[in-house]
């Protein structure tokens, strides 16, 4: 697989979608985007969706289970971490020669102190499926 192959989507803060090679799109403000994709809400569902406030950034913070809010507010107490986006941006390639494109949506980006971004994917440790681990 070479770099080219993957591609990356966000949301910017005034709702305008950019696309674009991951090598050109990684310098994007992702701590200011909006979700890529909404949570579901239906009856008789597993997850948990909801909007945690969190003082880091005076905004709402979107999660989906009980484990990523949990994420959510050791971030939020973390003096390094000055901002968090959920769902930030789609991540797709091209796997093995297949023409049909593979997708991830990241569950959180984290802006730090010092700059550096942090890209998090939150699943529980014990109960998940062995393709999930």
């Amino acid at each position: 697989m070479e770099a080219e192959d993957f591609w990356l989507e966000y949301v910017d803060a005034r709702g305008e979608l950019h696309e674009g090679p991951l090598e050109v799109m990684w310098s994007a403000p992702f701590e200011a985007a909006r979700q890529v994709r909404a949570f579901p809400s239906y009856r008789g569902q597993r997850g948990f969706p909801g909007w945690y406030w969190a003082a880091t950034g005076a905004e709402l913070v979107g999660y989906e289970s009980w484990v990523e809010l949990g994420q959510l507010m050791r971030l939020d107490c973390d003096p390094d971490v000055v901002a968090m986006a959920s769902q930030p941006f789609r991540l797709s390639w091209r796997s093995d020669g297949r023409n049909r494109r593979i997708s991830h949506t990241p569950d959180y980006f984290v802006r730090r102190r010092d700059g550096t971004g942090v890209v998090l994917d939150v699943r529980p440790t014990t109960g998940s499926n062995p393709r999930t681990r």
